[in-house]
């Protein structure tokens, strides 16, 4: 996969979770996009490293996206917080264009 200049790597949270929960879910998704898709994450790192955090409202609007990641093949990586029976908590979605234009709109998370 060739990254776009400046690709961005796209984390989407649940903005229903406490700000700082929203961090540390975001910061699992991203770890585990690197180590589940290392190729392409090292290939953003040294051309890019750029990152976008967007939210979503609830968990199933969050796993729609990622079940349209799924059926588009955009490489993902999801994480599931056990502290919280297991719930989708964020979803780190790969750099490329159908990533921007299908997570357009979305606001950036932890905004007032």
């Amino acid at each position: 996969m060739q990254l776009e200049p400046r690709a961005k790597l796209y984390v989407v949270t649940r903005e229903d979770l406490f700000p700082g929960y929203q961090l540390a879910q975001s910061a699992h998704a991203a770890v585990r996009f690197g180590i589940e898709h290392h190729e392409l994450a090292t290939q953003w790192a040294e051309q890019s490293e750029y990152i976008c955090c967007l939210s979503v409202p609830s968990e199933s609007i969050l796993n729609g996206f990622r079940s349209v990641a799924v059926i588009h093949r955009i490489p993902h990586s999801a994480f599931y917080e056990p502290d919280i029976n297991d719930q989708l908590t964020a979803v780190a979605f790969a750099p490329s264009k159908t990533t921007r234009l299908m997570l357009k709109g979305l606001p950036l998370a932890l905004k007032d």
